[in-house]
């Protein structure tokens, strides 16, 4: 399977997929609900927390947890096509992990425009721990849905969005994906 034009997780997902049945239990329908949740909401950050919330995990805050340094990549062609990039823009890399009381629930690699957003919150993005989807939603951030999938054996859900603030203003291309966690309860 040749998957050097598909985007990162979806990549590794495809190089990473067991090649033989393997004991994972099936969640593709657990995260068929979820992915309809994260549709009704405007950013992950509360999908998630409404989520987990109304599925017993507690209402402890969704973090992130920066995993790289954020630094500026060159970027592929269809990420261009997708920030409507002009000349001069510099797009940032930021890879955080979301979790919840110590749980890991996703993973997610976010290509953003930092001259699109206020300097604070670009500031933020750098350094805290606050996902971008809370930063962005004072200023009516949301997703366009791009593609998603679920890895063959069930054991995962591979999103890619688009993130626009409330005028429309495209500020960054994200990939996440979503681990078994985000179904499961700590406490059992």
């Amino acid at each position: 399977m040749d998957t050097r034009d598909q985007p990162s997780v979806f990549r590794d997902a495809a190089v990473n997929a067991p090649s033989v049945a393997s004991e994972v239990p099936d969640r593709s329908p657990n995260f068929h609900a979820l992915s309809d949740v994260i549709a009704a909401f405007p950013t992950v950050t509360q999908a998630l927390q409404h989520w987990r919330r109304e599925h017993g995990f507690g209402v402890d805050p969704i973090r992130a947890v920066l995993l790289a340094p954020v630094m500026p990549l060159p970027v592929s062609v269809a990420q261009c096509n997708d920030l409507k990039l002009r000349d001069g823009e510099q797009v940032l890399e930021r890879r955080v992990a979301l979790e919840q009381a110590g749980a890991r629930l996703v993973v997610a690699t976010n290509w953003y425009v930092p001259s699109r957003l206020p300097s604070a919150i670009a500031a933020a993005l750098n350094i805290g721990d606050v996902p971008f989807g809370r930063l962005i939603a004072p200023l009516g951030g949301y997703r366009i849905p791009l593609c998603s999938c679920i890895s063959s054996d069930g054991a995962s859900l591979d999103l890619r969005a688009i993130v626009r603030l409330g005028d429309g203003t495209r500020v960054a291309v994200v990939e996440e994906r979503f681990l078994p966690a985000v179904l499961e309860r700590a406490d059992l």
